[in-house]
């Protein structure tokens, strides 16, 4: 193998695999765990999608029913689409929701990172 193509496994392997960890980490801070799985559901679509734009793959029938009922699950899971009939699911007076938890986790993750000690993460914990 030739030291360019060492080179770019390295780059494929760390850099472009961490930026996805970091941006995948941070979706779920933001929005949640419920709502960041979306990503993933979202794959088989786009590769659809992507291997005919650029690719000239064809698109079969198969491939766009099959996309469709991802997208419609999706859009159900996340909470985007509701079905007639179905209430939304309540929270509770006191839950603080997706927000809340992404803040908690912040705070303790940057009471880690920055060495405080135990007591500076239970302070956090609390809030």
């Amino acid at each position: 193998m030739s030291g360019g193509a060492r080179l770019a496994v390295v780059a494929l392997g760390v850099l472009c695999t961490a930026v996805a960890y970091v941006l995948y980490f941070r979706l779920i801070a933001n929005v949640g765990p419920a709502r960041a799985i979306a990503v993933t559901f979202l794959i088989p679509p786009f590769a659809v999608a992507w291997g005919a734009l650029f690719l000239r793959e064809p698109v079969t029938v198969r491939a766009l029913a099959g996309s469709a009922i991802v997208l419609a699950g999706t859009a159900l899971a996340t909470g985007l689409v509701r079905l007639p009939g179905i209430a939304a699911p309540r929270r509770s007076p006191g839950s603080a929701g997706a927000r809340g938890r992404a803040e908690s986790t912040r705070a303790r993750t940057r009471a880690a990172s920055s060495g405080r000690s135990r007591r500076c993460m239970r302070a956090a914990r609390s809030r």
